[in-house]
């Protein structure tokens, strides 16, 4: 608001007329070779005088006593008198309603409070964490591990490789980099195999169980039928 707006502190300039002198009857005074103030006027009178303001030391003079610095005159014309200025502030027009208004440009500074809201990893292997407060932060980047023989690799479960003499050592890189390939994250890995042969297995195993059944269900009812006859 206003409160934040700094305010200009104004300065008054004085300025100081040079005069000759005079008593009171009007005559001119003048201070002779022994400092006193007489009315006669000296013979070296210099009538065709000037002001000038300088600064400490800038009066130079040389040896036969002429002066040397300054020479420029100040051309100043004196006035009559004092005038001022009349000034008028007429806030009756103004107001912020006046016209439409609209955003050009946001900028944010910071966010606040938020809780982890999840992970994201993007095709460069860049871990970022996302939080309700709309902030996104970097936490690491993941390390990939190439080698001379892939198929080379011991499996040890169902998605774990180790190394061996055949794969020969890892060469580590980031996604991205020649040979490294890409990280496509919450995707799933398509079947390996076939889908149709798997399913005739699967329908062949059920139908060996099928059978199986009916041969224990017939084995059964033999043991059931024997008990009754000796029975």
């Amino acid at each position: 608001g206003l409160d934040d707006v700094p305010l200009g502190v104004g300065s008054v300039p004085t300025i100081v007329n040079l005069v000759q002198a005079t008593n009171d009857a009007g005559v001119p005074l003048f201070v002779n070779a022994a400092g006193e103030i007489v009315e006669t006027p000296p013979d070296n009178l210099v009538t065709d005088y000037y002001p000038l303001y300088i600064d400490e030391g800038e009066l130079t003079f040389d040896k036969t006593g002429q002066i040397i610095s300054p020479l420029n005159r100040v051309h100043y014309e004196q006035q009559a008198a004092g005038f001022s200025i009349s000034l008028d502030v007429d806030y009756s027009a103004s107001t912020q309603l006046s016209q439409p208004f609209s955003v050009n440009d946001l900028t944010q500074d910071g966010f606040t409070s938020g809780r982890l809201d999840g992970l994201d990893i993007d095709a460069t292997g860049l871990l970022r964490a996302n939080y309700t407060n709309g902030e996104n932060r970097p936490l690491g980047k993941i390390v990939l591990a190439n080698f001379n023989n892939q198929n080379g690799l011991k499996q040890i479960g169902n998605a774990t490789f180790v190394e061996t003499a055949t794969s020969g050592s890892p060469t580590f890189g980031e996604a991205g980099a020649e040979g490294f390939g890409s990280i496509q994250s919450g995707s799933l890995e398509r079947s390996n195999v076939d889908i149709t042969e798997e399913l005739v297995n699967l329908i062949t195993a059920q139908r060996n169980f099928q059978a199986s059944s009916k041969a224990i269900e017939t084995s059964t009812q033999l043991t059931q039928a024997i008990i009754n006859i000796r029975s």
